[in-house]
């Protein structure tokens, strides 16, 4: 029997409702020489039952005794991962079928390159297509984009097997950013502009319930992914900057607040606003991005003599649109 270049990696947690369909969409990939690893985080419903009906060889069950997280769950698959590359699979998605061959033939052709993942398509509950997610393919541009938001989608990816890779068990969320951060300085990462792997967009999904530590986490990835990246100290103007508009309004406010606090700061932010422009904002429509903006150029002491730019990017992330506010020069 020929050795699995591939291990795909799974956990699971209560997803018996979209289960068969993320299983079988690995079952019916293009690619079959790989080993798939399911892991059962002491699931609650019928995750475990479903995941046993199968009876395909490259099926690696295994077993929580008690609920350990997303995190601790998926190392433990990494350490008995078999595979010269690793690829992620979410419980509740879908992989296209020739997603693992053209990931695996990326990887073999670009030796120099240590992970890849690959352009999206948003789906809804009942799989119908909501979005398309477009994300920089450019090392490059990966490598300046990630100093600010994830732009790679963790249940696409296919990394190199090398010693010592696991995720950090200091994130209960939002690993996949730290692991990126991480695995960036050692080697380059690509994203294939294709659209290979469907993620599911849903009110009990990581991204949704948990958004508020998740940007809690980023804030402490970001300022040691520039650490490393440029060992130099952080400078705070780039987070506090950086204004994360997800669909939590506390959150924002949170940030708002430790602008206004800091009047050295605050004076530095309204100097970009108006010379650098760099302020960038993420909204779930256009209307809510524009208001929020105005409220923050009102707390910021702009004035209504400025006029406002607003350029709608096409690339977009987890279903918000972004959006760069150019606030120009009188």
């Amino acid at each position: 029997m020929e050795e699995p270049k591939i291990s795909v990696v799974m956990s699971v947690y209560n997803d018996q409702k979209y289960l068969h369909e993320a299983i079988e969409s690995i079952l019916k990939q293009t690619y079959s020489n790989y080993e798939f690893i399911i892991i059962n985080d002491a699931s609650t419903d019928l995750s475990r039952e479903i995941i046993l009906s199968y009876k395909d060889s490259r099926i690696i069950s295994l077993d929580n005794n008690i609920n350990i997280g997303l995190t601790i769950s998926l190392n433990k698959c990494l350490e008995i991962a078999y595979g010269k590359y690793i690829a992620r699979m979410d419980s509740d998605d879908i992989s296209l079928p020739e997603r693992l061959e053209k990931q695996i033939i990326f990887l073999e052709n670009n030796k120099d390159y240590i992970l890849v993942g690959t352009w999206n398509e948003v789906i809804d509950k009942n799989s119908n297509i909501l979005d398309k997610l477009i994300h920089p393919t450019d090392h490059e541009e990966i490598l300046k984009t990630l100093m600010y938001t994830n732009c790679i989608s963790h249940g696409s990816v296919m990394f190199r097997n090398i010693c010592a890779t696991k995720y950090n068990e200091d994130y209960i969320y939002s690993q996949d950013y730290d692991l990126w951060t991480t695995l960036i300085l050692k080697g380059k990462i690509a994203n294939i502009p294709e659209f290979l792997y469907m993620y599911r967009d849903h009110v009990d999904s990581i991204s949704n319930i948990k958004r508020a530590i998740q940007v809690d986490n980023a804030e402490r990835i970001i300022k040691k992914y520039y650490q490393n990246l440029y060992k130099e100290e952080y400078n705070n103007t780039l987070i506090f900057g950086w204004i994360n508009y997800h669909s939590a309004p506390d959150i924002t406010d949170s940030f708002i607040v430790k602008i206004i606090k800091n009047k050295l700061l605050l004076e530095k932010i309204k100097k970009s606003i108006k010379s650098e422009c760099y302020l960038k904002i993420r909204s779930n429509a256009i209307f809510d991005a524009f208001r929020k903006s105005r409220k923050i150029c009102k707390l910021f002491g702009l004035k209504k003599t400025i006029k406002w730019l607003f350029i709608i990017l096409i690339q977009t992330f987890y279903r918000k649109i972004r959006i760069m506010l150019h606030a120009l020069r009188k």
